[in-house]
């Protein structure tokens, strides 16, 4: 009988999830979650999400991230996924709060209990913050993205939800034996 594997990262940009994502849906042969800010942004012609801002589309454009990344999800057994519902909900609140409803939480907080296994990457374990004009590069802007997620993961586990899996260690191998050895045996390659 096949056990399903639905990974999913959360944590604040640079402390590693698309890398280590990558690597466990490599090891594990479960896709991997492509959709994301980036390509969101390229499907509404713009080359970032803040190019979304600029021309007044923030709105819209977390509204189709979120929706996009669902709907993949659901469409999927298997998947490995860098940033939860959760994740998208607070960059939607951090972007633009006046558009969020108790809808947007809720449905977050549903699509949620998908995943099989939460992994977290925090701040205070590894950050790398970009230069890289995509990523927000502000120390301050992070402990408060952090702060949110805490805040709604927190909500989560209490209501029942299932608890994540803190990423630890200092480079890629060590992050991933972190987390490894609590996912299904004999199910990687």
């Amino acid at each position: 009988m096949h056990k399903q594997l639905r990974i999913a990262f959360i944590g604040a940009s640079g402390t590693g999830k698309t890398t280590l994502a990558n690597i466990l849906g490599a090891r594990y042969a479960i896709p991997f979650n492509p959709v994301g800010a980036r390509s969101v942004a390229s499907a509404m012609g713009y080359g970032t999400p803040y190019d979304a801002d600029r021309a007044g589309e923030r709105t819209l454009f977390q509204q189709r991230l979120i929706a996009d990344k669902m709907l993949w999800e659901k469409e999927h057994v298997d998947f490995v996924t860098d940033r939860t519902a959760i994740d998208n909900l607070v960059y939607h609140i951090m972007h633009a709060p006046a558009a969020v409803t108790r809808a947007h939480v809720d449905s977050a907080m549903r699509a949620m209990h998908r995943y099989t296994h939460i992994l977290w990457c925090m701040k205070a374990d590894f950050q790398k913050l970009s230069t890289d004009g995509f990523h927000v590069s502000s120390p301050v802007y992070h402990d408060a993205y952090e702060a949110l997620t805490s805040h709604y993961m927190w909500h989560f586990v209490r209501a029942g939800g299932r608890a994540p899996i803190q990423v630890r260690g200092s480079t890629v191998e060590s992050r991933i034996g972190s987390v490894e050895w609590q996912l299904p045996a004999g199910a990687s390659k």
